[in-house]
């Protein structure tokens, strides 16, 4: 089994996380995938459509703690960004570095998406592009409602800042051991960190056996976040005699193959070097697995 994360390379970037109890988490998440969305609208109002739709996803920007969105062209070159320290919206001049920002707290969506739409109209773009209108399915927020946002707590923030920085690191870490890997990013809909690694391609360079791998906020799948290993294509007229996992992970059958680790499962590991252990074992383990499953079929 081949080691697809260095432990030492990236150890000194790694943080522990601490917090066991999955409706912290959940409850703090809340609020920031709802915000989320004014950037992936944003993307969806100025940038050109990508099939992907990769215009609407965003990366973690680790030193600051931000989720920031693709670069915006108006009158100047801006992004848009959603501040973790303390739950704030933000445009971001790409030359300046300068931050003009909007504390969430206490402001309503429609609230936020006026002060947007002022913004952006400053920065030489109609602000009438700018609309809540998601083409996706999210979870039923109270902020669409009408109910203001409320900032999470600053423990539950700083938990979720370092799932989204060591998601960075270690899946980073993996994608430059795969040839034509996708960079680390984060998607508005499922909210999940992750990395597109295509295994095969066909003569037409059609992507024919793939493998996803990231950490996501609660679904239908499991009821907080987890860490996942997914995979296609196997062979669906024959089940899988699913191999044991030295890892703390767990394989998921219900209408797919995967492997899962639950977040409450690696808080419970007290030290930062075990837990980031841990995860290697996940992933080394997952990966390997999904390699070996997907070479059964032809």
């Amino acid at each position: 089994m081949a080691k697809l994360i260095n432990v030492n390379t990236i150890a000194p970037g790694y943080r522990a996380v601490s917090i066991s109890d999955p409706a912290i988490l959940n409850e703090a998440i809340r609020p920031f995938h709802h915000a989320a969305q004014f950037i992936a609208m944003a993307g969806k109002a100025y940038l050109a459509h990508m099939e992907d739709d990769s215009h609407t996803n965003m990366a973690w920007d680790s030193p600051r703690k931000a989720y920031t969105g693709r670069p915006i062209t108006g009158s100047a070159i801006f992004s848009l960004a959603l501040d973790s320290n303390d739950f704030s919206l933000a445009l971001v001049d790409n030359g300046t570095e300068e931050w003009t920002r909007l504390p969430l707290h206490g402001k309503t969506r429609e609230e936020v998406l006026e002060w947007l739409r002022a913004e952006v109209e400053k920065r030489g773009l109609d602000p009438a592009l700018l609309k809540w209108d998601l083409h996706y399915e999210i979870p039923q927020y109270e902020f669409d409602q009408g109910k203001p946002y409320r900032i999470p707590e600053i423990d539950a923030r700083n938990d979720l800042a370092a799932y989204r920085s060591n998601a960075n690191i270690i899946l980073g870490n993996i994608a430059l051991r795969f040839k034509d890997s996708s960079e680390v990013r984060i998607w508005p809909h499922h909210f999940d960190s992750g990395i597109f690694i295509p295994y095969r391609k066909d003569e037409e360079g059609n992507v024919t056996k793939g493998i996803y791998a990231g950490w996501n906020i609660a679904d239908e799948h499991v009821p907080e976040p987890y860490f996942y290993i997914t995979f296609y294509p196997w062979d669906h007229a024959r089940p899988l005699q699913l191999p044991g996992l030295l890892s703390k992970g767990y394989w998921h059958t219900a209408g797919f193959y995967g492997i899962f680790l639950k977040s409450s499962v690696l808080a419970a590991i007290p030290s930062a070097r075990e837990q980031l252990y841990q995860l290697r074992e996940f992933f080394d383990e997952g990966i390997d697995k999904a390699i070996r499953i997907m070479n059964m079929v032809k």
